[in-house]
Protein backbone atom coordinates (compact mmCIF):
# COMPACT_ATOMS: atom_id res chain seq x y z
CA UNK A 1 0.00 0.00 0.00
CA UNK A 2 2.63 2.38 0.92
CA UNK A 3 5.14 1.21 -1.99
CA UNK A 4 4.02 4.63 -3.97
CA UNK A 5 4.58 7.08 -1.31
CA UNK A 6 8.38 9.19 -0.37
CA UNK A 7 9.22 9.61 2.93
CA UNK A 8 10.12 13.29 3.20
CA UNK A 9 11.87 13.70 6.87
CA UNK A 10 12.28 17.05 7.71
CA UNK A 11 15.19 17.41 10.27
CA UNK A 12 15.77 20.75 12.30
CA UNK A 13 19.02 20.59 14.15
CA UNK A 14 19.32 21.68 17.49
CA UNK A 15 21.27 19.28 19.55
CA UNK A 16 23.72 18.59 16.87
CA UNK A 17 24.33 15.30 16.32
CA UNK A 18 21.52 14.20 18.17
CA UNK A 19 18.53 15.27 16.08
CA UNK A 20 20.63 14.85 13.04
CA UNK A 21 20.86 11.23 14.16
CA UNK A 22 17.86 10.38 15.12
CA UNK A 23 16.54 11.08 11.72
CA UNK A 24 19.02 9.95 9.89
CA UNK A 25 18.56 6.44 11.27
CA UNK A 26 14.90 6.29 10.59
CA UNK A 27 15.20 7.43 7.09
CA UNK A 28 17.93 4.48 6.87
CA UNK A 29 15.47 1.98 8.58
CA UNK A 30 12.84 2.59 6.08
CA UNK A 31 15.03 2.65 3.19
CA UNK A 32 15.82 -0.86 3.95
CA UNK A 33 12.36 -1.77 4.29
CA UNK A 34 11.86 -0.94 0.49
CA UNK A 35 10.60 2.98 0.78
CA UNK A 36 12.17 6.04 -0.59
CA UNK A 37 13.65 8.48 1.48
CA UNK A 38 14.25 12.06 0.96
CA UNK A 39 15.91 13.89 3.99
CA UNK A 40 15.83 17.41 4.28
CA UNK A 41 18.20 19.04 7.15
CA UNK A 42 18.99 22.41 8.21
CA UNK A 43 22.66 21.67 8.83
CA UNK A 44 23.93 18.78 6.13
CA UNK A 45 27.64 19.50 7.91
CA UNK A 46 26.19 17.44 10.94
CA UNK A 47 24.19 14.91 8.58
CA UNK A 48 27.57 13.91 6.44
CA UNK A 49 29.58 13.70 9.94
CA UNK A 50 27.61 10.94 11.08
CA UNK A 51 26.51 9.70 7.60
CA UNK A 52 27.23 5.49 6.69
CA UNK A 53 29.60 5.24 3.35
CA UNK A 54 26.90 3.20 2.03
CA UNK A 55 23.85 5.03 2.60
CA UNK A 56 21.54 5.68 0.02
CA UNK A 57 19.20 8.47 1.38
CA UNK A 58 18.85 11.60 -0.47
CA UNK A 59 19.71 14.75 1.38
CA UNK A 60 18.93 18.25 1.14
CA UNK A 61 19.84 21.51 2.45
CA UNK A 62 16.31 23.43 4.06
CA UNK A 63 17.61 26.02 1.16
CA UNK A 64 16.60 23.62 -1.40
CA UNK A 65 12.94 23.23 0.00
CA UNK A 66 11.66 26.42 -2.31
CA UNK A 67 12.24 24.45 -5.63
CA UNK A 68 10.00 20.83 -4.48
CA UNK A 69 6.40 20.91 -5.51
CA UNK A 70 5.44 17.89 -2.78
CA UNK A 71 2.51 15.60 -4.44
CA UNK A 72 -0.18 13.76 -2.97
CA UNK A 73 1.89 10.71 -2.19
CA UNK A 74 4.77 12.33 -0.39
CA UNK A 75 4.27 11.44 3.85
CA UNK A 76 5.68 14.15 5.56
CA UNK A 77 7.85 13.02 8.72
CA UNK A 78 8.06 16.45 10.80
CA UNK A 79 11.24 15.76 12.78
CA UNK A 80 11.03 18.10 16.37
CA UNK A 81 8.00 19.96 15.68
CA UNK A 82 9.50 22.09 12.71
CA UNK A 83 7.59 24.89 11.48
CA UNK A 84 6.92 25.21 8.05
CA UNK A 85 7.00 28.40 6.16
CA UNK A 86 3.72 29.39 5.10
CA UNK A 87 4.77 28.45 1.47
CA UNK A 88 5.51 24.72 2.36
CA UNK A 89 2.64 24.60 4.68
CA UNK A 90 -0.08 25.27 1.43
CA UNK A 91 1.20 23.31 -1.11
CA UNK A 92 0.39 20.40 1.45
CA UNK A 93 -2.46 21.55 2.57
CA UNK A 94 -3.80 21.64 -0.82
CA UNK A 95 -2.36 17.75 -1.33
CA UNK A 96 -3.88 16.53 1.95
CA UNK A 97 -0.31 15.19 2.92
CA UNK A 98 -0.31 13.06 5.99
CA UNK A 99 2.44 14.83 8.01
CA UNK A 100 3.62 12.98 11.42
CA UNK A 101 4.88 15.41 14.16
CA UNK A 102 7.82 13.00 15.37
CA UNK A 103 8.35 14.41 18.53
CA UNK A 104 11.50 14.09 21.64
CA UNK A 105 11.74 10.58 23.01
CA UNK A 106 9.78 11.41 26.65
CA UNK A 107 9.07 9.31 29.96
CA UNK A 108 7.09 11.89 30.89
CA UNK A 109 3.32 10.53 31.66
CA UNK A 110 1.19 13.20 29.57
CA UNK A 111 3.34 12.19 26.11
CA UNK A 112 1.19 8.74 27.09
CA UNK A 113 -2.19 10.89 25.86
CA UNK A 114 -0.78 12.41 23.15
CA UNK A 115 0.65 9.74 21.36
CA UNK A 116 -0.89 9.35 18.17
CA UNK A 117 -3.38 12.39 18.48
CA UNK A 118 -4.55 14.87 16.02
CA UNK A 119 -2.21 18.32 15.67
CA UNK A 120 -3.90 21.47 15.66
CA UNK A 121 -1.09 22.82 13.28
CA UNK A 122 -1.97 25.47 10.35
CA UNK A 123 -5.23 23.12 9.98
CA UNK A 124 -2.59 20.46 8.47
CA UNK A 125 -3.43 16.60 8.51
CA UNK A 126 -1.33 16.18 10.88
CA UNK A 127 -0.84 13.68 13.72
CA UNK A 128 1.66 13.52 16.98
CA UNK A 129 4.38 10.39 17.33
CA UNK A 130 5.87 10.11 20.33
CA UNK A 131 9.18 8.03 21.04
CA UNK A 132 8.77 6.51 24.19
CA UNK A 133 9.91 3.03 26.69
CA UNK A 134 6.04 1.59 27.44
CA UNK A 135 3.48 0.30 24.97
CA UNK A 136 1.57 3.48 25.32
CA UNK A 137 4.19 5.20 23.11
CA UNK A 138 5.86 4.61 20.07
CA UNK A 139 8.73 2.80 21.31
CA UNK A 140 12.03 3.54 19.64
CA UNK A 141 14.26 2.52 16.73
CA UNK A 142 15.61 -1.01 16.32
CA UNK A 143 17.07 -1.49 12.98
CA UNK A 144 17.01 -5.13 11.99
CA UNK A 145 21.14 -5.00 11.47
CA UNK A 146 21.70 -3.21 14.40
CA UNK A 147 19.93 -6.17 16.38
CA UNK A 148 21.81 -9.06 14.69
CA UNK A 149 24.88 -7.84 16.56
CA UNK A 150 23.48 -7.66 20.23
CA UNK A 151 25.35 -10.08 22.15
CA UNK A 152 25.38 -10.76 25.94
CA UNK A 153 28.30 -8.98 27.94
CA UNK A 154 29.63 -9.37 31.41
CA UNK A 155 32.50 -6.92 33.17
CA UNK A 156 36.03 -8.34 31.92
CA UNK A 157 38.29 -8.55 35.17
CA UNK A 158 41.43 -7.15 34.47
CA UNK A 159 39.99 -3.85 31.84
CA UNK A 160 37.54 -1.42 31.25
CA UNK A 161 36.44 0.09 27.93
CA UNK A 162 34.71 3.01 27.89
CA UNK A 163 33.20 5.08 25.37
CA UNK A 164 32.79 8.97 26.37
CA UNK A 165 30.42 11.34 24.29
CA UNK A 166 29.42 14.61 26.33
CA UNK A 167 29.03 18.02 26.06
CA UNK A 168 31.35 20.25 28.80
CA UNK A 169 30.61 18.34 31.78
CA UNK A 170 32.69 19.33 35.08
CA UNK A 171 31.42 16.19 36.68
CA UNK A 172 33.58 13.90 34.05
CA UNK A 173 36.34 14.74 36.48
CA UNK A 174 34.31 13.27 39.80
CA UNK A 175 33.73 10.20 38.03
CA UNK A 176 37.73 9.89 36.17
CA UNK A 177 38.50 10.07 40.14
CA UNK A 178 35.91 7.31 40.68
CA UNK A 179 37.62 5.10 37.98
CA UNK A 180 40.43 5.37 39.16
CA UNK A 181 40.01 3.93 42.67
CA UNK A 182 39.29 0.86 40.66
CA UNK A 183 41.29 -2.62 40.63
CA UNK A 184 41.01 -2.52 36.45
CA UNK A 185 42.65 -0.22 33.95
CA UNK A 186 40.26 2.09 32.23
CA UNK A 187 40.33 2.47 28.81
CA UNK A 188 38.05 5.53 27.73
CA UNK A 189 37.91 6.24 23.63
CA UNK A 190 37.07 9.96 23.78
CA UNK A 191 35.31 11.96 21.16
CA UNK A 192 36.54 14.79 19.01
CA UNK A 193 34.94 17.97 19.43
CA UNK A 194 32.86 19.20 22.63
CA UNK A 195 33.55 15.37 24.81
CA UNK A 196 37.50 15.99 24.04
CA UNK A 197 37.58 20.14 24.39
CA UNK A 198 35.79 19.47 27.82
CA UNK A 199 38.50 16.47 28.54
CA UNK A 200 40.95 18.82 27.49
CA UNK A 201 39.87 21.67 30.06
CA UNK A 202 39.48 19.41 32.98
CA UNK A 203 43.01 18.04 33.29
CA UNK A 204 44.69 21.02 31.65
CA UNK A 205 45.95 19.27 28.63
CA UNK A 206 46.10 19.48 24.79
CA UNK A 207 44.89 15.74 23.30
CA UNK A 208 44.12 15.29 19.98
CA UNK A 209 42.25 13.19 17.98
CA UNK A 210 44.63 9.98 17.45
CA UNK A 211 46.59 10.79 20.59
CA UNK A 212 46.76 8.83 23.88
CA UNK A 213 47.18 10.08 27.28
CA UNK A 214 47.69 8.05 30.57
CA UNK A 215 47.44 8.49 34.36
CA UNK A 216 46.93 6.45 37.26
CA UNK A 217 44.84 3.52 35.88
CA UNK A 218 42.96 5.48 33.16
CA UNK A 219 44.13 5.90 29.44
CA UNK A 220 42.35 8.37 27.28
CA UNK A 221 42.31 8.36 23.67
CA UNK A 222 40.91 10.54 21.39
CA UNK A 223 38.64 9.81 18.30
CA UNK A 224 37.85 11.37 15.09
CA UNK A 225 33.89 11.42 14.97
CA UNK A 226 32.78 8.31 13.53
CA UNK A 227 29.71 7.10 11.55
CA UNK A 228 26.57 5.54 13.50
CA UNK A 229 27.19 2.35 12.95
CA UNK A 230 31.07 2.68 13.84
CA UNK A 231 29.40 4.49 16.70
CA UNK A 232 27.13 1.55 17.44
CA UNK A 233 29.93 -0.87 17.24
CA UNK A 234 31.68 1.08 19.52
CA UNK A 235 28.78 0.79 22.19
CA UNK A 236 28.34 -2.29 21.52
CA UNK A 237 32.05 -3.48 22.21
CA UNK A 238 32.30 -1.47 25.70
CA UNK A 239 31.60 -1.87 29.40
CA UNK A 240 30.73 1.58 29.74
CA UNK A 241 29.23 3.65 27.48
CA UNK A 242 29.05 7.55 28.58
CA UNK A 243 26.33 9.21 26.26
CA UNK A 244 24.72 12.51 25.11
CA UNK A 245 21.13 13.67 24.00
CA UNK A 246 18.52 11.80 22.65
CA UNK A 247 20.40 9.40 19.78
CA UNK A 248 22.94 7.79 21.83
CA UNK A 249 20.94 7.34 24.61
CA UNK A 250 18.84 5.27 22.62
CA UNK A 251 21.61 3.27 21.57
CA UNK A 252 23.29 2.90 24.90
CA UNK A 253 20.17 0.86 26.24
CA UNK A 254 19.75 -0.76 23.01
CA UNK A 255 23.39 -2.41 24.09
CA UNK A 256 22.56 -3.63 27.52
CA UNK A 257 25.50 -2.32 28.72
CA UNK A 258 26.03 -0.18 31.72
CA UNK A 259 25.62 3.72 30.92
CA UNK A 260 25.49 7.00 32.55
CA UNK A 261 23.90 10.00 30.51
CA UNK A 262 24.01 13.89 30.48
CA UNK A 263 20.58 14.76 28.99
CA UNK A 264 20.52 18.10 27.15
CA UNK A 265 20.25 21.00 29.60
CA UNK A 266 17.16 23.00 29.61
CA UNK A 267 16.10 25.96 31.35
CA UNK A 268 14.67 25.79 35.15
CA UNK A 269 15.88 22.27 35.50
CA UNK A 270 13.52 20.68 33.39
CA UNK A 271 15.63 18.37 31.79
CA UNK A 272 16.53 16.81 35.01
CA UNK A 273 12.48 16.63 35.66
CA UNK A 274 13.02 14.31 32.25
CA UNK A 275 15.68 12.81 33.82
CA UNK A 276 13.53 11.87 36.88
CA UNK A 277 10.30 10.94 34.61
CA UNK A 278 12.74 8.39 32.63
CA UNK A 279 13.64 6.09 36.12
CA UNK A 280 9.90 6.41 37.16
CA UNK A 281 8.76 4.54 34.03
CA UNK A 282 11.50 2.01 34.56
CA UNK A 283 10.87 1.86 38.48
CA UNK A 284 7.19 1.17 37.28
CA UNK A 285 8.33 -1.71 35.13
CA UNK A 286 11.12 -3.55 37.33
CA UNK A 287 9.27 -2.22 40.63
CA UNK A 288 11.81 -5.11 42.67
CA UNK A 289 14.90 -3.05 41.45
CA UNK A 290 13.59 0.06 43.01
CA UNK A 291 16.25 0.31 45.38
CA UNK A 292 19.36 -0.14 42.67
CA UNK A 293 17.50 1.95 39.97
CA UNK A 294 17.12 4.98 42.62
CA UNK A 295 20.85 4.35 43.13
CA UNK A 296 21.55 4.86 39.58
CA UNK A 297 19.36 8.08 39.45
CA UNK A 298 21.10 9.45 42.02
CA UNK A 299 24.34 8.50 39.76
CA UNK A 300 22.72 10.12 36.45
CA UNK A 301 21.72 13.07 38.55
CA UNK A 302 24.97 13.60 40.03
CA UNK A 303 26.84 13.07 35.92
CA UNK A 304 24.41 16.17 35.64
CA UNK A 305 25.75 18.22 37.85
CA UNK A 306 22.97 18.69 40.41
CA UNK A 307 24.49 16.49 43.43
CA UNK A 308 27.85 15.71 44.70
CA UNK A 309 26.98 11.97 44.52
CA UNK A 310 29.62 10.75 42.48
CA UNK A 311 31.88 11.94 45.33
CA UNK A 312 30.38 9.85 47.98
CA UNK A 313 30.95 5.82 46.30
CA UNK A 314 33.62 4.54 46.79
CA UNK A 315 34.61 2.54 44.08
CA UNK A 316 32.52 1.69 40.33
CA UNK A 317 33.50 -1.68 40.62
CA UNK A 318 31.15 -2.61 43.33
CA UNK A 319 28.12 -1.54 41.65
CA UNK A 320 29.67 -2.72 37.84
CA UNK A 321 27.81 -6.43 37.88
CA UNK A 322 24.58 -5.36 39.57
CA UNK A 323 24.68 -2.16 36.55
CA UNK A 324 24.65 -5.21 33.93
CA UNK A 325 22.32 -6.89 35.09
CA UNK A 326 19.61 -4.21 34.96
CA UNK A 327 21.20 -2.77 32.25
CA UNK A 328 20.14 -6.00 30.07
CA UNK A 329 16.72 -5.79 31.61
CA UNK A 330 16.24 -2.44 30.01
CA UNK A 331 17.92 -3.54 26.93
CA UNK A 332 14.86 -6.60 26.79
CA UNK A 333 12.04 -4.25 27.55
CA UNK A 334 12.74 -2.01 24.84
CA UNK A 335 12.99 -4.96 22.28
CA UNK A 336 9.41 -5.95 23.31
CA UNK A 337 7.73 -2.76 22.56
CA UNK A 338 8.90 -3.41 18.63
CA UNK A 339 10.44 -0.84 16.60
CA UNK A 340 9.56 2.77 16.18
CA UNK A 341 9.37 2.28 12.57
CA UNK A 342 7.31 -0.76 12.37
CA UNK A 343 4.95 1.25 14.80
CA UNK A 344 5.15 4.06 12.74
CA UNK A 345 4.30 2.70 9.43
CA UNK A 346 1.38 0.64 11.30
CA UNK A 347 -0.03 3.99 12.10
CA UNK A 348 0.36 5.52 8.80
CA UNK A 349 -1.40 2.31 7.27
CA UNK A 350 -4.25 3.67 9.45
CA UNK A 351 -4.54 6.95 8.40
CA UNK A 352 -4.17 6.44 4.53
Amino acid sequence: MLDKFIFNIFCYVVDNYGDAGVCLRLGNDLIQKGYRVRIFCSDLKVLNTIINANDTIEKYSFLELKSFNFNKYDIIINGFSYNFSEDIAVKLKQNHNLIINLEYLSAEKWVESCHKLPSPYLGLNCYYFFPGFNQNTGGVLIEKEFKAKFYPKKPKTDARDITLFSYANIKVLDLLKLLSKSKKHNNILVFEGLALNNINKLLKINLKANQSYRFDNITLYASKMVSQKEYDNLLLASDLNLVRGEDSIIRAILCGRPFLWQIYEQQDDIHIIKLNNFFDRFIDIFSSDSDFINKIRALFISYNNRSNFLTTLTNYDDIENEFFKLSVKMQQHLLSLGSLSDNLLTFIKEKL
